[in-house]
């Protein structure tokens, strides 16, 4: 553990700005008039009421920092009952097929930052976060090995085999041959940062099936209700998200409706309580239009693409729905090409979890949402010096694959943050040009 905080620690690198660093140059400027048995009491006898409070102002990079000043500052930096400050996500930026090294762009100082695989973490491609961790899947295409990997204490925990999902080998015959079978899982989600704890669900089979796991199964225990339970017609999950003990389930339907549904799903040694909720819909008028029809171009403005499902800072459940203008065309050879797109606006609603009632919200007032397809989180940004709230920080990286004979995947990189007063948007993030089976997923470090 002290080998992955010194490491993180030499690329970090130390700021003046920290409270522990003006410790630091404090002693070092005092040095010549106390003795050296003096500055070891100093630095080795720090009440833990003090360094709780030093603590709480810290966020979790300059508390990284100053854990690694001595052993006894690390034992009380790193209790797990005192949480550092509010952290701001980081960007996990694209990455190769056998990288060794991930990169982040930090919001904190406008700059990318690479941190060093252990050897059991490389060559994996990153497909998502939850909870301050990354998932994993080392490929191979008859049996991809998925693993929960926590980049700064370098945990690394395997997922049960995908086998053990009944419809894993139907899906792989029809899947293309440029794809591994970890195209097989859509969504990860964790009930809690602490694996000795946690319920695992995840969504597989272009979102059709719904599975649970604890840390280190064996097998992935399958939701036997139907997905259509809870609205006629519905085809697939879109997305799920534990929130207050339950986990919340948000269907795709061809119409919008339907009746939520509540269910207790049995793991060993606990029940997961599961709320299905009202379906909505993909194909209501309001999400579809076509602007203009050429001989070899569509242009089409403001077409639903998908659902994320948030938590607000004070626990009430938030839908972003997002719109794209795609550009389908055609080659030489009258086939269609990978269709580009663009993200045209968001739009944000409160659900009642009960009802399923939407009630569309045209501020976040100080919130803003980080929000990728594989890893997402809500924070006030008045914890944050230099952010405005009411905003959408959006890396719309993830390719949108479509397993439809002949049909390419449909290409977006587009990253940067959208305003919901004005509906501007702003290009804030680095541009990359990377193949397009490697992601971006925000990801809060947690080093617990």
């Amino acid at each position: 553990m002290f080998h992955v905080y010194t490491n993180l620690g030499e690329y970090l690198s130390f700021s003046q700005s920290s409270i522990a660093s003006l410790l630091l140059y404090k002693s070092c400027n005092e040095k010549r008039k106390i003795d050296k048995q003096t500055v070891d009491g100093f630095w080795h006898e720090v009440p833990r009421d003090i360094m709780d409070l030093i603590k709480r102002r810290l966020n979790l990079t300059d508390c990284i920092r100053s854990s690694i000043v001595c052993k006894s500052w690390r034992s009380l930096l790193m209790q797990k009952d005192v949480r550092p400050a509010p952290q701001l996500p980081w960007l996990l930026l694209p990455h190769g097929p056998q990288c060794k090294h991930l990169s982040f762009y930090s919001l904190t100082d406008g700059k990318p930052r690479n941190l060093k695989l252990p050897k059991s973490a490389q060559g994996g491609r990153y497909c998502g976060s939850a909870k301050g961790w990354l998932i994993i899947s080392e490929e191979t295409r008859l049996d991809p090995k998925i693993f929960l990997f926590n980049p700064i204490s370098g945990a690394k925990l395997q997922l049960p085999s995908l086998t053990t999902i009944p419809s894993f080998g139907e899906f792989l015959d029809s899947l293309p041959d440029e794809y591994t079978g970890s195209a097989f899982m859509n969504r990860v989600e964790l009930s809690s940062p602490d694996t000795s704890d946690c319920t695992i669900a995840a969504i597989f089979d272009t979102w059709r099936i719904l599975a649970f796991c604890k840390p280190e199964d064996k097998s992935w225990i399958i939701f036997q209700g139907r997905v259509d339970d809870a609205a006629e017609n519905s085809s697939f999950y879109r997305d799920i998200l534990f929130s207050g003990g339950t986990l919340y389930a948000l269907p795709w339907s061809t119409t919008s409706g339907g009746v939520g549904a509540a269910y207790t799903v049995g793991l060993e040694n606990r029940e997961v309580t599961l709320k299905v909720l009202p379906a909505l819909g993909i194909n209501d008028p309001e999400f579809f239009e076509v602007n203009e029809d050429h001989t070899d171009n569509r242009i089409f403005v403001e077409i639903f693409i998908s659902f994320s499902l948030v938590e607000s800072t004070n626990g009430e459940l938030l839908i972003i729905r997002k719109f794209r203008d795609p550009f389908p065309s055609m080659d030489a050879n009258q086939n269609q090409r990978p269709d580009p797109y663009r993200i045209s606006t968001f739009q944000v609603y409160k659900l009642d979890p009960n009802n399923g009632c939407m009630t569309r919200l045209r501020s976040l007032g100080g919130q803003v949402i980080f929000l990728t397809d594989n890893g997402s989180s809500v924070l006030q940004a008045t914890d944050f010096n230099g952010f405005q709230g009411n905003c959408i920080y959006f890396a719309a990286d993830q390719p949108h694959f479509c397993f439809v004979a002949d049909h390419p995947p449909l290409v977006c990189r587009e990253s940067g943050v959208f305003y919901l007063d004005d509906g501007k948007f702003e290009q804030s993030f680095p541009s990359v040009n990377l193949p397009t089976h490697s992601q971006m997923t925000w990801f809060t470090p947690n080093p617990w």
